[in-house]
């Protein structure tokens, strides 16, 4: 399957995952993408919510996911220094 002949964002992000690409960039990939998924409603109610509330609910998910987020990071680097080091894949 090239590049070109990928139609829809899902088939982009399967090709992705499916590929010869290196594990430690899935996971940092995949890191970055969960700290972008958990922060986006907090974000949204901060722009669009009412300016008295108290998203306590979007907060908890907003910590969760930087936590669990910032712990794929480190997972995914120290993987690509042993990929590197080691010549593993």
């Amino acid at each position: 399957m090239t590049p070109h002949s990928l139609k829809t964002p899902l088939e982009k992000v399967r090709a992705f995952y499916a590929g010869d690409v290196r594990l430690s960039f899935k996971i940092i990939a995949s890191s970055i993408a969960v700290i972008a998924i958990s922060a986006a409603p907090i974000l949204l109610y901060a722009v669009f919510g009412p300016e008295d509330g108290n998203p306590l609910g979007l907060g908890l998910i907003f910590m969760l996911g930087i936590f669990l987020g910032q712990l794929g990071l480190v997972v995914g680097f120290l993987r690509m220094l042993w990929e590197f080091f080691t010549g593993h894949r």
